[in-house]
């Protein structure tokens, strides 16, 4: 706003507590943004209601009120000033622009699949078997795919060979045990560059908001060359079931993917490899706790990074 003397913006309160209070968070705001930044106060208005819009709520709901609540009492940021709207177009916001160099922890990542864990496994577990006999215990599981980091497998060891023993104990009392062998090598640091971008989604939602379509397909999409890898990993809070977040996460990154599909299609971009995977709430891969609201919001994403050739 410093840099677009023009712009406003309208900060939106909301408290469980009435309109009154609501309209006194969002003061608050605006006295930090004149006297820490000097915004004129004029730019900006404050307005408060019962309700936040959206709502981390449905309507006659009853399970985990007191997070939800805790995530209705807020003040909402909006402008309709082109400055600081995305390029994309719509009501967005610009996003947050970082330069930065990141380890990827799934580029080196064994990651085993149950097909319908969810639905016809109590339980299960991976041994690691090295070919001196030692044997390294993992789990147990319920969620249809868990990655483990190589590295915790190998430990010091360069490389090696393992003996991969899964067992599941099924929900009729069974048990199903297979057996297959992989080589693991430590791969030398490689810097590649890439380009990373995340969607934000509303509570429960798994379809995006217009304005990310939008965003998608006019900022990400373009981005993509031929022959490059995109990898898409959809995330949720920890409110609700873990069965029912992992399936939504599933939905999301395969919604994201869609999109993006779609926008490169026709373009002569044949050679795109799509990694798409929904971790649920799982705390190993959410990119911020669950502790505070902020979190949880954003941890209700998708996060797609470009890689150009992989």
């Amino acid at each position: 706003m410093r840099t677009n003397p023009a712009a406003t913006v309208s900060l939106d309160g909301s408290s469980a507590q009435g309109p009154q209070d609501a309209r006194a968070f969002a003061e608050s705001i605006k006295l930090y943004l004149v006297t820490v930044f000097e915004i004129d106060g004029s730019r900006i208005t404050t307005h408060g209601s019962l309700k936040a819009h959206p709502s981390s709520e449905h309507p006659g709901g009853n399970s985990e009120l007191v997070l939800l609540g805790a995530e209705n009492r807020r003040v909402d940021i909006e402008s309709k000033s082109p400055e600081l709207l995305a390029e994309a177009g719509g009501g967005m916001m610009k996003p947050v622009q970082i330069n930065t160099t990141q380890e990827n922890p799934l580029d080196f990542e064994v990651v085993f699949s149950v097909d319908s864990a969810q639905e016809k496994v109590k339980s299960w577990s991976v041994n690691a078997t090295d070919d001196r006999g030692n044997v390294q215990h993992f789990g147990p599981f319920t969620g249809n795919q868990q990655g483990l980091p190589a590295a915790t497998i190998l430990g010091d060891s360069p490389s090696g060979d393992y003996k991969i023993t899964l067992l599941a104990d099924l929900n009729n009392g069974s048990t199903v045990t297979k057996e297959t062998s992989v080589h693991l090598l430590r791969p030398d640091p490689v810097i590649t560059g890439g380009f990373r971008y995340s969607i934000v989604f509303d509570y429960d939602k798994a379809k995006s908001i217009a304005e990310y379509d939008e965003f998608l397909t006019n900022v990400v999409a373009p981005l993509i060359i031929d022959g490059a890898t995109v990898t898409i990993h959809g995330h949720t809070d920890i409110i609700g079931q873990e069965a029912y977040n992992q399936k939504l996460s599933d939905e999301r990154a395969q919604q994201t993917q869609k999109i993006i599909e779609s926008a490169i299609a026709n373009s002569g971009r044949d050679h795109v490899k799509f990694e798409t995977t929904g971790f649920g709430e799982d705390a190993n891969h959410s990119p911020f706790d669950n502790n505070l609201p902020e979190d949880r919001f954003y941890n209700r994403t998708v996060i797609i990074d470009i890689v150009p050739v992989k």
